[in-house]
């Protein structure tokens, strides 16, 4: 393995592809990409001619300072806003690009989903276009026979195998690519959004085959920005911001890091003009969390709560008690207060309950029920109040809630969050006592047998 430091170009190395590898099969070092930018051609062309005399361009860095190592079997969810540097960092590890600063090196067969046409030729027809694809990857036309069936089968787009790709569809495309790039084992995988414009079909399809091939050693690394998906798929996050790395870590944080960045930046915007006035109610409201002890440790804070704050959570039972165990068909209550800071139109509250995976499984807000307060007075404390029947099967759940306004008083979808606390609370189910629940839900089914 190389390094390198500094400012001065970078390389990608990419070693011999063997039929399979395991341990460190990809490794970035203080990756980097920059592009000269230019206010004009005509100024490309007097630095060009001015033979490094003369600088006429600025430097952007599309990726810095990113550093990562994937193992065997990990799975890399990389989030970001648009623009973040996503593409451009797995077109490094790809090869495609060449980095200007630090290495990145790959061990074994890289296959790369980058693009819907990437590799194709729009005049071939499908079945010419996979074994086109396997020359690109270094595989003779008899290796490519062997996988030739199991190709077709899986891209399920029938009689247009034998038609030219430029008639196909992006979702047709989006099959053949994905199963050219992954029937083929890779050592390295690495998808990026394309599959998102498949039908949700084919969608679990392409995520029970990634399943599979990280299950069996490849490395993953796939962007999306559903967190959903990098929660469900990954076991590792990366997020990045303006081509700067914010986060690497576990894959539930990465996604609750990314959703935080984006609320932060939406809120942030929204509230530059009124955070001078309300520095001594934010200071107070600080004052008053710390006396008592709230939120909690655990908890996880989005938001600028410049307008209302969040001030307290119970989870309670039937009888108003607080209680941190229900059972299956269990009134579950939820009561959060929000302490109204600034002149506020249109404020309501939202709830979700997750499992273990960072999964959303219950949830809903107080507008689309018809609870929405047109004009708070500041000063108040508003308390919103969810009950639901307890439907999970055994376990620990966490809460999250939220205060928000709407920014269309007549769409109760137009919530903007105000102040959000994530895994603030939560609560165990204890299930059934003389049935199992084998999925996330308890239903009740009528079963008969004749």
């Amino acid at each position: 393995m190389s390094s390198r430091n500094g400012q001065s170009s970078g390389r990608a190395v990419v070693a011999p592809a063997e039929p399979r590898q395991a341990g460190v099969l990809v490794r970035a070092g203080g990756l980097g990409k920059r592009y000269r930018i230019y206010k004009s051609p005509y100024l490309r062309l007097l630095e060009w001619g001015a033979l490094g005399r003369a600088r006429l361009h600025a430097d952007f860095w599309a990726l810095r300072n990113v550093s990562f190592e994937l193992h065997s079997g990990d799975k890399l969810g990389v989030m970001g806003m648009n623009g973040a540097g996503k593409s451009t960092l797995l077109a490094l590890v790809a090869g495609i690009l060449h980095p200007d600063e630090g290495t990145v090196e790959t061990t074994g067969r890289v296959a790369a989903l980058l693009e819907l046409a990437a590799g194709f030729h729009r005049d071939f027809t499908g079945r010419e276009n996979i074994f086109l694809a396997g020359q690109l990857r270094g595989l003779t036309r008899r290796q490519m026979n062997a996988y030739l069936d199991d190709i077709i089968e899986f891209a399920e787009i029938g009689d247009f195998i034998e038609q030219p790709v430029r008639t196909y569809s992006s979702g047709m495309l989006m099959r053949l690519a994905f199963s050219v790039a992954t029937t083929v084992t890779p050592d390295v995988l690495i998808v990026d959004e394309v599959i998102s414009v498949g039908d949700a079909f084919f969608q679990h399809k392409c995520n029970q085959r990634m399943r599979e091939l990280t299950a069996g050693g490849t490395a993953l690394i796939f962007v999306s920005h559903s967190t959903d998906q990098i929660r469900a798929i990954c076991n590792r996050g990366l997020v990045l911001d303006r081509g700067r790395p914010i986060y690497l870590g576990s894959s539930e944080r990465a996604a609750d890091t990314y959703l935080k960045h984006i609320r932060e930046r939406e809120a942030a915007r929204a509230a530059e003009a009124a955070r001078a006035s309300l520095a001594g109610l934010a200071a107070a409201a600080a004052e008053r969390r710390r006396r008592q002890g709230f939120p909690p440790s655990h908890a996880f804070s989005y938001g600028v709560a410049d307008l209302a704050e969040i001030v307290s959570v119970e989870v309670l039972n039937s009888r108003g008690e607080a209680a941190d165990s229900f059972a299956v068909n269990e009134d579950v209550t939820l009561r959060m207060e929000a302490y109204v800071k600034a002149p506020v139109q249109n404020l309501g509250a939202s709830f979700l309950v997750r499992d273990r995976a960072g999964v959303d499984l219950i949830g809903t807000t107080s507008h689309h029920y018809g609870y929405t307060v047109s004009g708070p007075l500041v000063g108040q404390v508003i308390a919103f109040t969810f009950t639901f029947r307890n439907v999970l099967r055994e376990g620990h759940y966490s809460v999250s809630v939220a205060v928000n306004r709407l920014s269309d008083a007549g769409n109760p979808r137009s919530g903007l969050t105000i102040h959000q606390l994530d895994n603030v609370a939560g609560y165990r189910s204890s299930g059934l006592p003389d049935l199992d629940v084998y999925h996330r839900v308890y239903v009740p089914v009528e079963v008969r047998v004749d």
